[in-house]
Order: structure tokens, then C-alpha cells, then sequence
């Protein structure tokens, strides 16, 4: 797989240069370029090089922020998806000082490339202003501005740093979420989800309080949203959680004849399969699933919770089959050695066996 820090290839930072010429006759294209493209370019990572085109697109532009800015938001909608992903960074790099037209622009631009990463600092240095100015984002008529509120107001986000505002005040974004929990884009109530997931980390008594208040609503997408939030709350077991959803400590289940493959390579499928047996005289409701325990460069086991599927349970025994990719991730290395896989049943660990990674 392609790393994605080299989209930024030389044609593509070359046809960038001819754009921004285009609207600024006096860009010093091929100082941009070739200052772009210094002795250290090859060692810097993907937010790195953002970085380092960004502050020298702010170098070598003409005019003041203000201005510049406008122009460079008529621009984006002309740009490839790498050469739009350099105007947040932009942004960030040159605009902290100006809060009001950076948003501004935040919202122009990304329409084209997500400006997620970007409005983290504003609302960390402007929690207040930026709060106005995120109640008025969820009533946009674009959905990847309104989206914007509740990505950028997550308190962690992949790749990105931890939301300080968030951080300090749990609660922060909350009434942006309750704004966009019936938006009519499944887009943006996914990503009112995965806000409040995250939040579930730290405040799971807070989630799942708006998660019983938002079910009383009766919503269909509310729902979905929530189980979608709880997820986390789900795999763990946590029983608050599990009420909302009327999962029960598993009693009078079982898990039988666990089998998996003794030994995998890494980017083959693990197979295994087992048998869950209710033994009661009534159907169960069960939110099945199965943990992978992949081991770490020092010798311990970091699991990863997978979920298979929510059923009645009726009375008597269920052979479920599945295959399971030993892959590496951006963020999960495979190394060789003795893995777990457990068997779950309403965040309760059932059954367990073992299997080798060479």
C-alpha cells in the first residue's frame, strides 16, 4: 500500500504552482516548487509536508491574509484532492490571528477537502467564538459544513490531537449534536455518532444519559445513532449501555466447541467457528461478537473487539462461521507469535482459544 504522504508528487505541486499563477500573476512559481521540494522533503511525514507547503504558500503569496484567503477560496473548487488538502493547513498556518475569516473560509473550503484538522485550534483558542459560529454552521444547507460541527468538535479524531475545549468541558458540543441528531444526511448523523462515541471513552454516564433522552424521541435514525455512539460502551459490556438496549447479563447461554486455525500468516484469514447454545425454554436477545488479541512488540495482548451480530437467541444451538484478515493497520503492527481470539456475548468473554502468527 501507498503512502499517502506521496500524493504531494511533483506534477501535482507543479500544476498547484500554475494555478495559484493564474490568479495571482506575480507567484513566484518555480521558488515555490523548488523550496517545496528541499533536502529535508524526503524524511517529513504526511502533516508535516502540509505543514511545509502551507507556510510556504503563506511566504511567497502576495497581499494580506484577508485577501488572500478570498482568493484562494475561488481557487479550491479547481484543485485536485491533495492540492485542495494544503488550503486547511493554510488556514491554520496563517490565519490564527484572524478567527472570523478563517471560519469563513473553513466553511468555503471545506466543501472540497475537509477542514476537520483545521478548526480544532480555533475552537481551542476561541472556544466562545467559535461555539457561535458552529450553532450557525449546523443550519447550513451544505452537508459537509454541518458535518464540519461535529467532526471538528470530536474529542479525538485519527491522526489528530486531543480537543483541549472538549477535554475541559465534556459537554462542550453538546448542543451542537442535539441540532444534528435528525439531520436528513446520513453523513453527518454517522459522524454525530462517532462525536459522541468518543465522548463515551471518558464520559460514559453522559452518553448514555443523551442516548436514553434522544430513544425517547422514538426516531428511527436516533436510534441508529445511538447504537452507533454506544458502540464502544456495547463491546465493553458496560451495563448502562446494555440496558438501553435491552442486553442482559448472558445467563443460560453458553459457547461450545470453539475452533480457529493454529497457525496464519500475517494478511491470511484466520477461520473459526463455535457453537452458542441457549439452554433456556425462551428466545435471548444476544449482541454477539469476537475479540482478537494481537500481540505487541513487548509480549503483551491488545485486543480488538468485532461485533458479529444482534439476534433472538431462541432455545437450543446456533454454529456460526467466520473468517477474520490478519492485517496490519495504520495503527496495529502484526508481529509473530501466540494470538487470542475470545468469543463474546453481550460484553461477556464465553469462551477462548489460541492461534499462531508466523
Amino acid at each position: 500500500m501507498s503512502d499517502v504522504r506521496d500524493m504531494f508528487t511533483m506534477p501535482v505541486v507543479e500544476e498547484l504552482g500554475e494555478k495559484l499563477c493564474g490568479v495571482f500573476a506575480d507567484f513566484p512559481k518555480e521558488q515555490f516548487i523548488k523550496t517545496v521540494f528541499d533536502d529535508m522533503w524526503g524524511g517529513r511525514g504526511l502533516f508535516a509536508r502540509l505543514s511545509h507547503m502551507a507556510k510556504t504558500l503563506g511566504e511567497m503569496l502576495p497581499g494580506d491574509y484577508k485577501a488572500t484567503i478570498k482568493i484562494l477560496c475561488s481557487l479550491v473548487p479547481a484543485c485536485s484532492g491533495p492540492q485542495a488538502m494544503i488550503f486547511p493547513q493554510y488556514i491554520v498556518e496563517n490565519g490564527m490571528e484572524d478567527c472570523e475569516d478563517s471560519a469563513e473560509a473553513m466553511a468555503c473550503i471545506t466543501q472540497y477537502s475537509s477542514c476537520e484538522f483545521a478548526v480544532r485550534p480555533f475552537i481551542d483558542r476561541y472556544p466562545i467564538e467559535m461555539f457561535g459560529i458552529l450553532k450557525e454552521w449546523t443550519q447550513s444547507n451544505n452537508e459537509h459544513v454541518r458535518r464540519l460541527v461535529s467532526e471538528g468538535t470530536r474529542l479525538n479524531i485519527p491522526w489528530g490531537s486531543r480537543l483541549q475545549t472538549v477535554n475541559k468541558k465534556h459537554d462542550y458540543a453538546i448542543p451542537l449534536l442535539e441540532a444534528l441528531k435528525d439531520d436528513p444526511s446520513e453523513y453527518v448523523r454517522k459522524s454525530v455518532a462517532n462525536n459522541l462515541n468518543e465522548l463515551s471513552k471518558v464520559e460514559p454516564e453522559l452518553v448514555v444519559g443523551i442516548g436514553r433522552e434522544w430513544l425517547s424521541s422514538g426516531s428511527k435514525n436516533t436510534e441508529k445513532i445511538i447504537k452507533h455512539a454506544c458502540r464502544t460502551l456495547l463491546k465493553k459490556g458496560y451495563p448502562p449501555a446494555m440496558e438501553l438496549f435491552e442486553l442482559k447479563k448472558p445467563d443460560g447461554i453458553s459457547v461450545k466447541r470453539i475452533w480457529c486455525t493454529a497457525t496464519v500468516r500475517k494478511n491470511q484469514d484466520l477461520s473459526f467457528s463455535f457453537d452458542v447454545i441457549n439452554e433456556s425454554s425462551e428466545g435471548i436477545k444476544i449482541r454477539l461478537g469476537y475479540a482478537i488479541g494481537y500481540l505487541k512488540s513487548n509480549g503483551k495482548v491488545n485486543f480488538k473487539e468485532y461485533r458479529l451480530s444482534e439476534r433472538v437467541c431462541t432455545p437450543g444451538t446456533i454454529t456460526v462461521e467466520r473468517r477474520h484478515q490478519i492485517a496490519e493497520t495504520s495503527t496495529r503492527k502484526i508481529y509473530p507469535g501466540r494470538h487470542v481470539l475470545k468469543i463474546t456475548i453481550n460484553g461477556c468473554t464465553l469462551a477462548e482459544t489460541e492461534f499462531d502468527v508466523q
